[in-house]
């Protein structure tokens, strides 16, 4: 990547604000539906704060035009999520094999592990730290990666 003058306000291709736009919405849903259908939930406050948070997130790296890092992550965090909820829906079927639903299972823990452990680290908060580093506004960059943090907390 080349320093450039106008760095954080790059052009971006349409895909990914409407990637933002879906994801936004996504979280949204989520976050009002904890709120307002599953109040008697055990881990009420936890996923209102994991959702919260993560609309935060969401909204603070679409301001703050960092974009690219904010991709990457919402792609390896929903990318290990197909298979969880392949396996939780092929669980629900009256004939499901225990093999085929172990089989699935052992690849979405692979995967998430993978993505969550390995991909994530080394892409997402390398390529974070590099992004400030090209920024002469740092202090707008810290907050996206405490906020982050803190997603990867829950």
């Amino acid at each position: 990547m080349i320093k450039s003058e106008k760095f954080p306000e790059i052009d971006l291709p349409l895909y990914l604000k409407e990637l933002y736009c879906l994801q936004l919405g996504t979280h949204l849903y989520s976050f009002l539906h904890q709120i307002i259908m599953r109040r008697k939930d055990k881990k009420f406050f936890e996923y209102v704060l994991h959702h919260g948070m993560a609309l935060l997130l969401i909204f603070y790296s679409y301001c703050t035009n960092f974009i690219k890092t904010g991709s990457v992550v919402l792609l390896v965090h929903d990318f290990s999520d197909i298979f969880i909820v392949l396996a939780r829906g092929y669980g629900d079927f009256s004939f499901k094999n225990r093999k085929i639903v172990n089989i699935i299972y052992i690849t979405a823990f692979s995967i998430w592990c993978y993505c969550r452990l390995y991909v994530y680290p080394v892409y997402s908060i390398f390529v974070t730290t590099y992004q400030i580093y090209m920024v002469e506004e740092k202090y707008k960059y810290f907050f996206f990666i405490f906020l982050d943090f803190l997603l990867k907390l829950k």
